[in-house]
């Protein structure tokens, strides 16, 4: 119970210009949340809700990307053992990008696979997004999609 009280502080909060902000708050996070209802809702689809366990889930993975270079889904206990330490019951699926500049690149990459497009235009109803940036520069960009 302890360890998961510490997960939760130290990856639902961001420092954002000296001040801290819930992930589900910083500016990269809703622009991300935005760009992907975006492609939902151009295709008729109706939009995601961001969930703030998602937004942990994402966050953590993408910190831990950028500190380890680990570019991989099962890297950090794997998508389903990250559910797991959030508590999170439902399955999920999960697209991961790095080097991609800006927002809209890291999607244009998405909705150019099959895999990573189906994750966005899927059957999900909640979302959460993580982004960090490398000490040496890499952006790191995590989608978690759930039911």
């Amino acid at each position: 119970m302890g360890f998961n009280l510490i997960k939760t502080l130290l990856f639902s909060w961001i420092l954002v210009c000296g001040t801290i902000v819930a992930a589900e708050e910083h500016p990269t996070i809703v622009k991300m949340f935005e760009e992907n209802n975006i492609q939902r809702l151009s295709k008729g689809l109706p939009a995601h809700q961001l969930n703030s366990t998602l937004c942990k889930m994402a966050q953590d993975h993408a910190n831990y990307m950028a500190r380890t270079g680990a570019f991989e889904h099962d890297a950090n206990g794997g998508l389903q053992g990250r559910a797991r330490r959030y508590e999170w019951k439902e399955g999920c699926s999960e697209n991961i990008a790095k080097g991609q500049r800006n927002i809209r690149s890291a999607f244009s990459s998405w909705m150019g696979s099959r895999g990573h497009r189906a994750a966005i235009l899927g059957n999900y109803k909640y979302v959460g997004f993580g982004y960090q940036i490398s000490k040496s520069g890499q952006p790191y960009w995590v989608g978690v999609y759930s039911r």
